[in-house]
């Protein structure tokens, strides 16, 4: 006759604290391993906004667009922000993901308008351009130098340049990002920041094609960000 041993219920306890523990020991590998996935995510969105800004440079002559509020190429004014200057240029679809940091909570056009339809998608695209002192001064992207209408700025060694980093708009409640990184000179720029959401850190492109990752203490004094703020998440 075939005995059948049953697990006691001091044993199915056991066994069930087992599995809890190792539960707790594997969800923080895995927590981790999603986080970098989403920094690298965002390290590529990047990559593509740093592609298309060079392209867009290159048809006019080295100019970038404008910041916000008015793209500027050489010849002409028109009223748009930097994101919508290269969707005119057919570089990158309006609303695509390539605007949106995985970490930010708005990941779409769809989201950014849910949060607050009175504002077009881009005004929650959750990476900002850098601005000089005005903005109807912008820079000019060239291979060896990147060069600023603005006194006493520039120019600068493009591997030194950063152009486009994570953002956010501080006095926003839903934490959202800006498409723009304003100097904090004035009260009302103070809320446009450099967004640490990547572990206290953002990513950052530069004009030499590199995304390097960032805390506010290792920027401070290395690539003359002494006009922008830096927010930690």
């Amino acid at each position: 006759m075939k005995i059948v041993k049953k697990f006691t219920l001091i044993e199915l306890l056991v066994v069930i604290a087992i599995i809890a523990i190792l539960a707790a020991m594997l969800l923080p590998a895995l927590q981790s391993a999603r986080a970098r996935a989403r920094a690298t995510s965002c390290i590529n969105n990047l990559k593509s906004l740093g592609t298309s800004m060079t392209m867009y440079a290159e048809s006019y002559r080295g100019y970038a667009p404008s910041i916000s509020g008015k793209y500027r190429l050489p010849e002409k004014t028109n009223d748009c922000n930097w994101s919508y200057a290269l969707v005119m240029q057919k570089y990158l679809q309006e609303g695509a993901g390539t605007f949106y940091c995985p970490d930010a909570g708005v990941t779409s056009k769809a989201m950014a308008l849910a949060k607050n339809s009175s504002e077009q998608s881009w005004a929650y695209y959750t990476y900002g351009m850098r601005m000089n002192k005005t903005n109807a001064l912008g820079f000019k992207i060239l291979s060896s130098k990147i060069e600023c209408a603005d006194a006493g700025y520039g120019p600068y060694d493009p591997s030194k340049f950063f152009l486009f980093g994570d953002s956010i708009l501080a006095n926003d409640a839903d934490k959202a990002g800006t498409a723009v990184l304003h100097p904090f000179a004035t009260a009302a720029n103070d809320n446009y920041k450099i967004a640490g959401r990547h572990t206290k850190k953002a990513n950052l492109w530069f004009a030499d094609n590199s995304v390097r990752t960032y805390g506010a203490e290792d920027m401070e004094d290395r690539f003359d960000v002494k006009l922008l703020q830096f927010m930690k998440l």
